[in-house]
């Protein structure tokens, strides 16, 4: 209908009617434009919330493995300098039997780290990282998903230098059962347990000093990790903080620290 009376007003030489109608025209594209700026951007607003609130629920997750992870590592450096001091003793003090057979039942047993966040991770190969508006909480992402390739790197590095020393530092124990499966098709819900240690050759193990040799590198090597998930943890919480206040989550909300 505008076409046509333009086409009009040109064949008449109506010139004012022609720059109304062109007007019209110019204005109607522009509010079309405008339109469809506004809902991209309504769209796009919808998609950066979604990625926080999945990092948000990535984050949640990531954070209890490191926890547990890290309580652990230092119950384990804890039996390790229990073990070391009854060996430098030169006997054993049976109150702390306990602690010596978890000692050396969990001393060579490392957990993976953190996991990385699968979000992040979809986020930056489908080339979507954008939609992490806040440039300190990219960055933060990134930093932390490098860390875990590093850690992971690491952690192969100790457990290749530790595997030449844990015939030392087992020799002198009888292990426990080491699973228990139930007779079921249906393993979803299987609670595996540890490593036990049942007896221990206390003499013989006072008596060799390779076998101290082996506990104090299984203990520099459980510190090393400890470190590693405790440095992990800071960077959690600083994403969780970063996250949370991307959302509008009120800064006084509690959340566990390392």
């Amino acid at each position: 209908m505008i076409l046509r009376k333009l086409a009009g007003a040109i064949s008449k030489q109506d010139w004012s009617t022609a720059v109304l109608e062109i007007l019209i025209v110019m204005i109607g594209i522009y509010f079309g434009l405008q339109a469809d700026a506004w809902n991209q951007s309504r769209l796009d607003d919808q998609r950066a919330r979604l990625a926080l609130e999945e990092l948000q629920i990535d984050f949640i997750t990531i954070n209890d493995d490191a926890s547990d992870l890290s309580k652990y590592y230092k119950d384990v450096i804890d039996d390790l300098q229990i073990l070391i001091r009854n060996w430098k003793s030169g006997e054993i003090n049976y109150e702390d039997e306990a602690a010596i057979k978890n000692a050396l039942a969990r001393g060579d047993i490392f957990g993976d780290p953190p996991p990385p966040s699968g979000t992040y991770r979809n986020l930056a190969s489908s080339g979507n990282l954008a939609l992490i508006r806040d440039k300190d909480l990219r960055l933060r992402l990134i930093e932390y998903d490098h860390s875990i390739d590093i850690i992971f790197e690491s952690d192969a590095a100790v457990t290749n230098i530790l595997g030449h020393f844990g015939y030392a530092f087992k020799r002198y124990s009888t292990m426990g059962a080491s699973y228990q499966i139930p007779d079921s098709s249906d393993l979803s819900f299987v609670r595996i347990s540890l490593l036990t240690v049942d007896q221990v050759d206390y003499e013989a193990m006072l008596a060799d000093p390779d076998f101290r040799v082996a506990a104090e590198l299984h203990l520099n090597m459980v510190i090393a990790r400890y470190s590693n998930i405790i440095a992990s943890q800071r960077k959690i919480t600083q994403i969780r903080n970063l996250i949370d206040r991307n959302l509008g989550v009120p800064a006084d909300s509690t959340q566990d620290s390392p």
